[in-house]
């Protein structure tokens, strides 16, 4: 009988002491908004953050800043700095469609960047991308993972 006993008492701590914690948030321009450090970069498996076994112009830092919208739409600025010096600015316009980044630079060419955003909270987001290696033959996956900076 006391067996019985402490398995009911026991009951509602083992239901309640096991809860999912999910802190993934509605995906809009509102919540991508603001400027996220990038601590993963990776490219058909393989990191081309420092130190990369890959490539000697690896990313030391990489800052994307998704500003709130004006007159021109959402707008986005990038800053990359690599293991050799170079440094690269970028910026543009972005929105989100269906859980789905487009950005478009504003560069010259004006390309259009598709990502797929994986996950976001209020302080992670994780995006995955296929592009073409200037070629439009080679595709290449990837991933970005970035830490939003309070």
């Amino acid at each position: 009988m006391k067996k019985a006993l402490y398995l009911i008492l026991a009951l509602p701590l083992i239901f309640t002491s096991c809860s999912k914690d999910d802190d993934s948030i509605a995906i809009t321009e509102e919540a991508i908004e603001g400027v996220w450090q990038v601590t993963k970069y990776d490219v058909e498996g393989s990191s081309l953050m420092c130190p990369s076994t890959i490539t000697t112009d690896c990313v030391e830092s990489w800052q994307i800043g998704f500003l709130s919208s004006d007159i021109d739409g959402f707008q986005y600025t990038s800053n990359t700095t690599y293991e050799n010096g170079m440094v690269s600015y970028d910026s543009g316009t972005y929105m989100v469609m269906n859980g789905n980044l487009l950005h478009t630079t504003s560069s010259l060419d004006g390309e259009n960047n598709y990502y797929t955003i994986e996950s976001l909270t209020d302080s992670k987001i994780t995006v995955s991308f296929t592009t073409d290696e200037n070629s439009g033959n080679s595709l290449l996956e990837g991933i970005i993972e970035a830490d939003k900076i309070p």
